[in-house]
Formats: structure tokens, C-alpha cells, sequence
């Protein structure tokens, strides 16, 4: 199988017996090259210069690992991952092996966030899974509240810069004021909110009067 440009030029693909792709040749001739290995649940990807990237999944297809190799050089791991039973990454290794922990509730949201200076954000939601808090690490934090039909009405941080959202019958937002400075939206027929411009504090109108003499 081939594809052809606008100018003639000519990639074309080939593939193994289970329609994966495994070589692309390029218009100048060069070719990357894809490698499976079902029984180490590997994915060996080479450049048209030789660098190699290995992908490894576990047997549900998540991505456990992501490594480099260079030519003549050695393997280098970028990324691992671990997962709990539900699929959730509860652990993240970076090129450096420097750990990242993620916590979870019984519903699979994200509760905190730890890295590896063991430095963690916590975040709760409410009844409907809705994010109403966020505490940082340093213990400043960011503060959501919502409306009956879930639409965020307030948002507040531990500075106390709050911003307030109203929104039309149709769930437009017609309104946001942050701080003391208020911003008024206009919808459009795509529904998303337009920042319309405050009408000004004063009006000039000039008017004209004619006297019936100066018609005669």
C-alpha cells in the first residue's frame, strides 16, 4: 500500500500478518521500521536513523514502560507505571526513577497527588463527583461551589480572590465578576458565552429643531 503526495511523492506502508504496520519506506528511500513481540507485550519502533523506541504493556494493553535506545548506546528507561486493579496509575516513574503516587476513592477520582519531593495535593468532591476543593502542598487552596443544575457559581482561593458566574435559562454564562470587576457575556448561537463591552457612563445625543417660519 502506498500514498502519494500532491507532487508525486511516494511513502509506502507495509504491514504483518495481522494488519499491523511494520514498515513505512519514504519518498527518499529511508524506512521505519515497527517490531511486535506479543509474548513480552513489547513495541519496538525504529527511526530512519536507528533510534529505537520500546513501548511495554501488560496483558490488558496499559502501558507499563517506555524506553529509548540510541545507536550504540544503552536503554534508557523514561516512563513506568504502575496500576491498581480498577486501571487507575497509582505510581509513575519518570527518566530519573523519581516516583509520582496517586490516590483514588471508591469511585475512581483522583484524590491526591504526591511527588517526589513527597510533597502532596488533596482534592474532594461532592455528591454529584463534582471537585468543590483543592489543597496544595504549601496548605493554600481553591475552593468550588455549584448550583442545583451543577453549574460552578463560585470559585474562591485561600487569598480570598473569589469570582462569581451566573448563567440564563439556556445554562449560558450572561455574567463573571472577579474580584470588584464584573464581565458580562452575550450568547451566540453556539451557545458559548461572548464577552459583551459594558455600556458607557455617559451618552451624547444631539438634537435638531425645526421652526415651522423657516419652512415657509
Amino acid at each position: 500500500m502506498w500514498q502519494e503526495d500532491a507532487i508525486g511523492n511516494r511513502t509506502q506502508f507495509q504491514y504483518d500478518a495481522w494488519s499491523r504496520t511494520d514498515r513505512v519506506t519514504y519518498p527518499d528511500t529511508t524506512f521505519s521500521t515497527t517490531a511486535y513481540n506479543d509474548i513480552q507485550k513489547k513495541v519496538t519502533s525504529t527511526d530512519a536513523v536507528g533510534n529505537e523506541s520500546i513501548t511495554t504493556s501488560d496483558i490488558v494493553g496499559r502501558t507499563v514502560k517506555q524506553e529509548e535506545n540510541k545507536p550504540g548506546g544503552l536503554v534508557t528507561t523514561l516512563a513506568e507505571n504502575v496500576y491498581d486493579y480498577a486501571g487507575n496509575v497509582r505510581e509513575s516513574k519518570d527518566a530519573k526513577q523519581q516516583s509520582t503516587f496517586y490516590g483514588y476513592n471508591f469511585l475512581g477520582q483522583l484524590t491526591s497527588v504526591t511527588n517526589a519531593k513527597q510533597e502532596t495535593t488533596h482534592y474532594s468532591y461532592n455528591m454529584l463527583g463534582q471537585q468543590i476543593r483543592t489543597t496544595f502542598p504549601d496548605q493554600t487552596f481553591i475552593v468550588k461551589k455549584y448550583d442545583g443544575l451543577g453549574r460552578l457559581i463560585k470559585r474562591q482561593d485561600g487569598n480570598s480572590k473569589k469570582a462569581t458566574y451566573a448563567y440564563d435559562t439556556n445554562n449560558n454564562m450572561v455574567s463573571q465578576r472577579i474580584g470588584t470587576t464584573r464581565h458580562l457575556h452575550s450568547s451566540t448561537t453556539t451557545g458559548i458565552p461572548r464577552r459583551r463591552r459594558s455600556p458607557p457612563t455617559r451618552r451624547f445625543r444631539t438634537r435638531m429643531t425645526w421652526q415651522a417660519s423657516v419652512l415657509r
